[in-house]
């Protein structure tokens, strides 16, 4: 699986490939690619020490582990107990902070991607909205943090994306593009009475790339959009904010490959 294959070596791009001008080409190139860049300008000088101290601060007291890996049976499936896949948090390095509402943490950036965000929800035309803000952080440990599973952050077929925003340099993670297209065909396959490996057989190999991210720029997924974080860097926090953006409540529909099914999953590296 993708979360075992840390060395494999990566092809590299800048985030501003996918860089669009305005909200209107942000929307249509998301529903194109599955990924899009907004450039918000004041964002980065609105990000000063004194407030990544004070976010690193906040995460160091208040984030928890999320996910590294599934645990799989001997058949490359997750491992359900009482209806919840199992997953490992590998060293527990890589962790998430929520920032709840009337939180003052990073409030002026907050508000300066959320404007961003309001003008691609106009455009798009659906009623979404950003909830579920939260600062991701890799904590400094031994070793850097490894990738993550390969995983989507919304059920296969579901509309609606996510938002990162790197809050200091060196931040990347890895992501297929164009790969929200084949999660919804293969859901659609799998609708229509295809088993689970039929329906894999249509998704033509994959391999993720290495998406690097500067400040201020805000980095629009597809829902559906294959990705991981990244592996980490030594001594430093990659500091990141995360947003969902959907139309209705925000449910953690987060789904690591192999619960979709393990031939899916072979079908990227």
């Amino acid at each position: 699986m993708g979360f075992q294959d840390s060395n494999l070596e990566r092809q590299t791009c800048r985030a501003s490939l996918f860089l669009c001008t305005n909200a209107s080409e942000a929307v249509s190139t998301l529903s194109l690619l599955g990924v899009a860049v907004v450039q918000a300008p004041k964002l980065r000088a609105l990000i000063t020490a004194s407030e990544l101290d004070e976010a690193r601060t906040f995460a160091k007291e208040n984030a928890v582990p999320i996910f590294h890996e599934p645990v799989l049976d001997p058949q490359g499936r997750c491992v359900v107990v009482r209806g919840l896949a199992q997953v490992s948090v590998g060293s527990g390095q890589r962790r998430q902070a929520p920032l709840e509402a009337g939180n003052e943490v990073l409030c002026g950036t907050r508000r300066a991607v959320e404007k961003v965000l309001d003008s691609v929800i106009r455009a798009s035309g659906v009623p979404y909205k950003a909830r579920n803000t939260a600062i991701l952080v890799n904590m400094p440990g031994e070793k850097p943090v490894g990738p993550q599973a390969f995983h989507v952050d919304m059920a296969p077929g579901k509309d609606g994306f996510v938002v990162i925003v790197a809050l200091e340099p060196n931040v990347s993670l890895l992501l297929a593009p164009g790969s929200h297209v084949w999660v919804k065909e293969w859901a659609r396959l799998k609708g229509h009475g295809r088993t689970e490996e039929e329906a894999a057989t249509v998704v033509p190999q994959q391999q993720l790339v290495r998406l690097s991210l500067e400040v201020g720029q805000v980095l629009l997924l597809h829902g559906n959009t294959v990705h991981a974080g990244d592996r980490g860097v030594a001594g430093e926090h990659s500091l990141r904010l995360h947003w969902y953006v959907q139309s209705g409540r925000v449910a953690n529909t987060t789904y690591m490959l192999p619960m979709l099914s393990p031939h899916f999953a072979k079908r990227f590296v």
